[in-house]
């Protein structure tokens, strides 16, 4: 299986963000992690092995992509700042995330989501 580990600095949220695509071909779908989890949550914990097959036989591609949980959800203080920061998280993957991987893969289909939002 085909699995590619990217890095890439985001305008949105000003930093470096960290996400995985597992695949080259397929319908495209991003999976969330569980609360305050990271982008290789899906990998740990055996889910991306739980759909290989489909993955290897290129009807599927998953991207494993980083939340700001302890910055917005599970932080304690100031509900305003929370929620700004969250939607700038939404912004990150609508128009940073999903471009980039849909450059990367030459595939512009709709997407399939899974996981927390």
């Amino acid at each position: 299986m085909q699995v590619q580990y990217i890095k890439e600095y985001s305008n949105c949220l000003d930093r470096e963000m960290e996400y995985k695509i597992y695949g080259q071909g397929g319908k495209l779908c991003l999976a969330i992690p569980s609360q305050n989890g990271r982008f290789f949550e899906w990998e740990d914990r055996g889910m991306i092995h739980e759909v290989s097959k489909w993955i290897e036989s290129n009807q599927l591609t998953i991207i494993t992509c980083d939340t700001l949980d302890l910055e917005t959800w599970s932080y304690p203080n100031n509900t305003k700042m929370r929620m700004l920061k969250h939607e700038l998280w939404f912004e990150y993957i609508l128009s940073e995330l999903i471009p980039s991987v849909q450059e990367k893969m030459n595939n512009y289909d709709k997407w399939m989501v899974t996981g927390q939002v």
